[in-house]
């Protein structure tokens, strides 16, 4: 017993890093094996064989095996989130349950292929799920068997999957047991889609796992495991300046691409992506995919670039990330900008960005730099490109561009077409000591239970007497409420309220009838507070 844990160890597992407390990850560890047996494939290595448990169960499409008795035994945790002894045939049903709903919704509702069958490989047509103990950080894996063609490169797989036997040591608490089997499963499902339906990059790591991390908020919206990643410290959020395309650990950080597209250019434009890495380099593929919606690549990169100055204490929900006021503060260079005139150099590899935070009086000027070249990315050129920025406050020649602000900023660097500079001006927030009485709450939304739903669903939100916009309150006085419904793409499907409500906790019964299955948001506005969640239906 203790050779299958060393060995599922060395060839690690989806989700493998260590947590920490319930902040952030802020170790070096992998979130998922594709980067491990990835190595195998490209030198035709064999890979590891079946493991052998007491027991399965097949339901549906999907075959169940686990153990009764032993290390493997799993197990459903109690509110103390601690194993419940005699629950391992109920964690079995749960895993099954959960792995068809999960199949049926990404091929079903998303329209993806499913995986192929491996045939008799493990007993049977049916897809295989194993539950093991996979020590203190793995979630699962995903690990790939028969090539089913004979490609050098992006060629197909069968597969298999191992998960974790109770989830007990995840982070936070609220993700341990069944939430943290949700998101393994839809995570590993969709890597069994990939490898099996479509085609495997063998470098390419990056892509499969930004977009199976996205994938896991679109089946489960409600677990968003997704933000444990988001701050990590070689993630995007504090290490913009890496390349998109990097296979290190920061690339599930990089997820919020998937959700850019999807609010973009719809969710089907994800999937489109990789129906082209048939026969596409995923680069290549992406940009085909934009292509489609009347924009490229580099485009989009410095468009996502933006995005993810929204975030935090910055975000805007409406227009940017639905949950980009849940994500971290994106690492600035902070520059004590001395008049008239300073120069900011550096270099960056292609596909990455950094951004310069710099104080103008009352205002903030945020100069977003993003390298754009997608050429030196397909020939693997990782070689950082120079660059200067010429600050002023007076306009020098041509190429100095009004930013808003009293500063001028020109942008020296070879190649220009390949570099895209933005501007984003705020108003600075200066915080000072005062005995006011602090403001009223502000109304607070709740997530739509049940969800995913077919076709009604409940949506509670709450009116705190005194609701009203940032630094005004309502006391005495109804709160001009809007309740919206909006589809990915940010078109209006329904409006449930739009009136004045009186103070307290309001139900509100969504008929979604009329609508097709895919990703909703719902959003309400009390004065000048915005809140937006996200909701799926599910025929």
């Amino acid at each position: 017993m203790y050779y299958w844990r060393f060995a599922f160890r060395l060839w690690a597992g989806c989700l493998c890093f260590l947590i920490r407390g319930t902040g952030y990850p802020q170790t070096e560890g992998y979130k998922c094996g594709l980067r491990e047996w990835s190595a195998q494939v490209g030198d035709g290595s064999t890979y590891m064989t079946r493991p052998a448990l007491q027991k399965y169960i097949i339901v549906g499409a999907v075959k169940v095996h686990y153990d009764t008795i032993g290390l493997n035994t799993p197990a459903l945790l109690d509110q103390f989130h601690r194993r419940l002894p005699g629950t391992a045939d109920a964690f079995a049903d749960s895993v099954a349950s959960m792995a068809n709903h999960v199949l049926q919704f990404e091929t079903h509702t998303l329209g993806y292929l499913a995986p192929p069958s491996d045939s008799i490989d493990g007993g049977g047509p049916e897809y295989d799920i194993y539950i093991m103990d996979l020590g203190l950080a793995y979630y699962g894996y995903t690990m790939p068997q028969r090539q089913l063609d004979d490609k050098d490169d992006g060629g197909r797989y069968t597969s298999f999957i191992a998960i974790d036997h109770d989830f007990e040591f995840v982070a936070p608490d609220s993700n341990k047991g069944l939430p943290a089997l949700r998101i393994t499963l839809a995570h590993e499902l969709f890597h069994a889609i990939q490898l099996g339906s479509y085609g495997y990059w063998y470098n390419e790591l990056y892509y499969y796992e930004l977009s199976a991390t996205w994938m896991e908020d679109v089946v489960y919206p409600d677990v968003n495991d997704y933000f444990m990643f988001l701050g990590m410290v070689q993630g995007y959020f504090r290490r913009p300046d890496v390349p998109f395309t990097s296979n290190d650990a920061g690339m599930y950080s990089r997820c919020t691409w998937g959700h850019y597209m999807t609010k973009k250019f719809g969710l089907s434009s994800m999937r489109r992506s990789l129906e082209l890495i048939r026969d596409l380099h995923p680069l290549v593929a992406i940009d085909s995919t934009l292509r489609e919606h009347t924009s490229t690549l580099p485009l989009a990169f410095a468009e996502w670039s933006k995005w993810n100055h929204f975030t935090a204490g910055n975000a805007n929900v409406r227009e940017y990330f639905p949950e980009g006021d849940r994500y971290p503060e994106l690492a600035r260079v902070d520059v004590s900008f001395v008049p008239p005139a300073q120069s900011l150099t550096g270099e960056l590899p292609f596909l990455s960005a950094r951004y310069y935070q710099i104080p103008i009086r009352d205002t903030t000027l945020t100069l977003i730099l993003s390298n754009t070249n997608v050429a030196a990315a397909l020939a693997n050129n990782n070689v950082p490109a120079p660059y200067c920025y010429r600050l002023n406050t007076s306009r020098l020649d041509t190429s100095f561009l009004n930013t808003g602000t009293s500063l001028l900023v020109s942008l020296d660097v070879s190649e220009r077409e390949r570099w895209a500079s933005q501007f984003v001006v705020s108003v600075r927030v200066i915080s000072i000591a005062t005995d006011a009485p602090s403001l009223p709450s502000p109304p607070t939304l709740a997530q739509n239970y049940p969800n995913p739903f077919n076709p009604t669903t409940t949506i509670k939100f709450e009116i705190p007497i005194g609701a009203g916009p940032a630094g005004t309150t309502l006391a005495g006085r109804h709160a001009p409420s809007v309740l919206k419904v909006f589809d990915v793409v940010g078109r209006e499907v329904a409006t449930l309220v739009n009136g004045v409500e009186e103070p307290g906790i309001k139900t509100v019964i969504f008929d979604a009838s009329n609508l097709t299955s895919g990703v909703y948001f719902y959003r309400l506005q009390v004065a000048g507070n915005v809140q937006t969640r996200r909701m799926t239906v599910l025929r």
